[in-house]
């Protein structure tokens, strides 16, 4: 899935990081696998999908309602690290591949397959050092799932 491609999707999305990224302040990235099709793959922000960008960030969409199942962990880290904007100022979520991957309708990860992964792994190493250079810190980087770790 590719939200890139779809309008309306930019639109929300331009929304939600003139929000809370539109500063250059230097952040400490988390890093997780693809986006899910329920979530980033629809909104094109990584672990946020259209349900809560309108409930906890205030971004009204018209995208079908339905929860990502990650998400509600994320939400639960973002209260407790002082809410949206607070964490915001100090982390950005991303996803090491930045497109949603589908499989027999379900959820699939670059990981999964060793042949799918060495397919992707030039774009990987191309999208990811693109996003290093919107502002990360270069000495920490949090990596959600053991996984993602390893790769």
């Amino acid at each position: 899935m590719n939200p890139y491609k779809d309008e309306y999707a930019f639109t929300i999305t331009k929304k939600f990081y003139d929000k809370f990224y539109s500063d250059n302040s230097k952040r400490i990235y988390i890093v997780g696998i693809n986006p899910g099709r329920f979530g980033g793959g629809i909104t094109d922000i990584p672990f946020t999908d259209p349900k809560n960008l309108e409930e906890k960030y205030g971004v009204k969409n018209d995208l079908k309602k339905r929860p990502e199942l990650s998400s509600g962990f994320v939400y639960s880290v973002i209260d407790k690290l002082g809410g949206a904007s607070e964490f915001y100022e100090k982390f950005f979520i991303t996803a090491l591949y930045p497109l949603a991957l589908i499989k027999e309708g379900k959820n699939y990860n670059y990981y999964d397959s060793p042949e799918l992964w060495e397919k992707l792994k030039p774009e990987i190493l191309k999208t990811f050092k693109k996003q290093i250079n919107f502002g990360a810190f270069n000495d920490v980087v949090i990596f959600w799932g053991k996984r993602t770790a390893g790769f």
